[in-house]
């Protein structure tokens, strides 16, 4: 006996009767998950040798660029530190950079980045430039106690034989001035006839604190009573630093490197405008 089996029906339900469509099945991250992590694992125990090698070589840089950042970030002074080099214990300094000028002015953190007005075409001054002051004292306020530093090159007798070096002009030596310049041995010169020098200028004359210190030009002669450097320099500069005299103020041959201190005076804005228009700058603990 045959059974032929009913065709299947292709075309789906009839009319009036209910879907059967399957729902959709939500399968779990799980297990793709685990075999994901399988497969890496098995990857990193193949080649470990090489996977090490990348994280070196990703590692390294990183490292390397944040150890400079650290690096450079810590040797950056900070406002009290720039300031102390600049200023010492004086509230603030004053230096001569141009002739009077109406437009001349400056940024109060940053003094030395001053500017006049000027023809847009040809950059030529748009007021007419006149003399560079002598000296700032007389422009100051009065009764103000200024300490003038100066700088300048003399010529002396060192182990080697005549060479130049250069001189620090004042009374550097001055407490008020402590942190601009460091005494590092011996003491401050008491007298006209007495000198400092640096480290490095005390090798080169191959002399000892006690000995003299011979200048052929200006022809003069100094005890040397100690030895000292100043912020800006390493201790491996050759420098003199020398009393104010009128002899050692002859060497002071450019007036813009010359720094008159105060150590009890605050300028205000406007104060630190005037000295502008008459063609000095200014360096102020307070407006910085």
């Amino acid at each position: 006996m045959t059974v032929t089996a009913p065709a299947p029906d292709l075309a789906g339900p009839s009319s009036g009767e209910p879907s059967a469509r399957p729902s959709a099945v939500r399968r779990s991250p799980g297990p793709r998950l685990r075999a994901a992590l399988r497969l890496a694992s098995r990857q990193v125990r193949r080649a470990w040798a090489s996977s090490l090698l990348v994280v070196t070589l990703i590692a390294l840089p990183m490292a390397l660029v944040s150890g400079g950042i650290v690096f450079g970030v810590s040797h950056i002074p900070t406002t009290e530190e720039t300031l102390t080099a600049e200023l010492g214990q004086a509230d603030s300094w004053v230096a001569v950079v141009h002739g009077p000028d109406p437009s001349l002015r400056q940024y109060l953190d940053r003094p030395a980045w001053w500017e006049i007005d000027r023809d847009d075409m040809t950059g030529i001054p748009a007021n007419a430039e006149q003399p560079m002051p002598e000296s700032a004292a007389p422009l100051l306020p009065r009764g103000l106690d200024a300490i003038e530093i100066g700088e300048g090159a003399v010529t002396a007798e060192t182990a080697g034989g005549t060479g130049a070096l250069a001189a620090v002009i004042g009374d550097a030596w001055d407490p008020v001035l402590d942190g601009r310049f460091e005494i590092h041995e011996g003491h401050a010169p008491r007298g006209a006839r007495e000198a400092m020098v640096s480290p490095g200028a005390l090798e080169r004359l191959g002399a000892a604190i006690g000995d003299e210190l011979v200048l052929t030009e200006p022809a003069a002669s100094f005890t040397i009573t100690g030895v000292m450097t100043q912020a800006e320099d390493a201790d491996a500069a050759e420098v003199v630093f020398l009393p104010a005299t009128a002899a050692t103020r002859a060497l002071q041959t450019d007036v813009m490197a010359t720094r008159w201190f105060l150590p009890e005076w605050s300028p205000t804005a406007d104060d630190v405008a005037d000295l502008n228009h008459e063609g000095l700058i200014v360096l102020d603990r307070h407006l910085y």
